[in-house]
């Protein structure tokens, strides 16, 4: 089923003179993102009602994570024309704290996707990120040092062993939140009227946020709004992972970054070469080289990606189950594949998504990004996803746009293509299944 709604989002740009077919199709995409929508959230309110929503208490990249979802919903405001700032205090760059990042991610779309559902063409949004002064120390001395600290202003070398005192706040001009509606504002199941001439939603996205902050980071979420513009904002203190800092002097880690964390295997790993014991001594086997490979048991949902990658010029790979995956870009089996990007379903026979992505990260030959493919979107189900060592986790039916957005991710896109569906360019796949 997932595939066939997949598939509903494309075949329109295949017959673009039917017009009905088109507006059928839309549709469908619509009320289809519209019913996911509500049951995640519906399953996420029962889980945090009873008490039985588990955050994750992991490092993170704090501004990284930000500029994730602005990545994410980058195409929607320029479809919009909207003039779009971000400002993100310098001393924040490179701190990594302590947390669930994704829980704070879905905070942050949250507030960006509201602001450009009520912004109007042409509009304008205003993301900050700022660091703010730590509540009043309890002594004198504590006191005077902290007016020191402030007068000197914010580093990085400050946060060593400390707290971050972090304001995120999203500012746009459309509608104006007027007295009578305020109540409803972080309430579950209320719907502004403004929300139900855009397209509606399910009335729980601002009461889940405000329970992720509240409930998973003991933070303060609040809004305000004028005829200047409504801001929603919240201020969390975390915890700095002080072992994970990056010094500014520090360049950023490249692609292969995590596997120099590996330890002594740094060198080999950027040639991507490997050596077999054979019986006349060494040979050095030499990877061929995909953009991608898609790891998925379904036929039906490996044609479907690899077709949207291929629209992209993306070179393909693809084979049916874990196993097959880390055979081939580990070097064991027959092949040996170099790719930038796995992507890797849950649930398939032979070896699942989770094993084999633990036996990749465990490897040090693999060195490129996973993103976990599956059809069941409960968070719990995400987390423990993320937990085995993906990047990040998208859910079925997948969508040509999701995809793009991840291929501008990790750079191997740098400009936004129409989503037109094409045929299979010859040589862009190789599929490892067997016949």
């Amino acid at each position: 089923m997932a595939a066939e709604l997949a598939i509903a989002t494309l075949s329109p740009h295949t017959h673009p003179e039917r017009l009905t077919l088109l507006e059928m199709m839309d549709n469908i995409v619509k009320a289809t993102d519209l019913a996911t929508i509500v049951l995640n959230d519906v399953l996420n309110v029962q889980h945090l009602q009873a008490g039985t929503f588990s955050f994750a208490s992991v490092p993170f990249d704090l501004v990284e994570s930000h500029r994730q979802v602005i990545r994410l919903l980058q195409y929607q405001m320029t479809n919009k024309q909207i003039d779009f700032s971000c400002h993100i205090d310098e001393s924040l760059e490179g701190v990594t704290v302590i947390g669930d990042g994704n829980r704070l991610k879905q905070v942050v779309q949250n507030f960006l996707n509201n602001a450009c559902k009520f912004t109007p063409h042409g509009g304008r949004i205003r993301v900050l990120v700022e660091r703010l002064p730590q509540p009043q120390p309890a002594t004198e001395s504590d006191q005077e040092k902290e007016k020191e600290e402030n007068e000197a202003g914010h580093t990085k070398a400050d946060l060593q062993g400390e707290y971050v005192r972090v304001r995120t706040s999203v500012t746009n001009d459309g509608t104006v939140i007027g007295e009578n509606e305020r109540s409803k504002i972080f309430h579950p199941w209320k719907q502004l009227r403004a929300g139900e001439h855009h397209g509606g939603g399910s009335g729980l996205g601002l009461a889940i946020c405000k329970d992720f902050v509240e409930k998973g980071f003991g933070g303060i979420i609040d809004f305000t709004s004028t005829v200047a513009g409504t801001t929603f904002f919240f201020d969390i203190n975390f915890k700095v992972h002080t072992s994970m800092l990056t010094d500014s002097s520090t360049p950023t880690p490249s692609i292969i970054g995590r596997a120099e964390t590996l330890g002594g295997v740094a060198a080999e790993m950027q040639t991507f070469t490997h050596q077999l014991d054979v019986e006349d001594g060494l040979c050095e086997l030499i990877p061929e080289e995909f953009d991608v490979m898609v790891v998925d048991d379904s036929v039906m949902n490996r044609t479907l990606l690899v077709r949207i990658l291929n629209s992209f010029g993306m070179n393909c790979v693809s084979c049916e189950n874990g196993q097959q995956a880390v055979d081939m870009l580990t070097g064991v089996g027959e092949r040996f594949v170099k790719c930038q990007i796995v992507l890797m379903d849950k649930e398939m026979p032979v070896m699942d998504g989770y094993v084999a992505t633990e036996k990749l990260r465990a490897n040090p030959i693999f060195s490129g990004h996973i993103i976990g493919v599956t059809g069941n979107a409960l968070d719990s189900q995400v987390s423990e996803f993320l937990s085995k060592g993906v990047d990040e986790v998208i859910t079925k039916p997948v969508k040509s746009s999701r995809i793009q957005s991840m291929l501008m991710q990790y750079g191997l896109l740098k400009t936004e293509v129409p989503l037109l569906w094409s045929p299979l360019p010859p040589n862009r796949h190789t599929d490892n299944t067997a016949v």
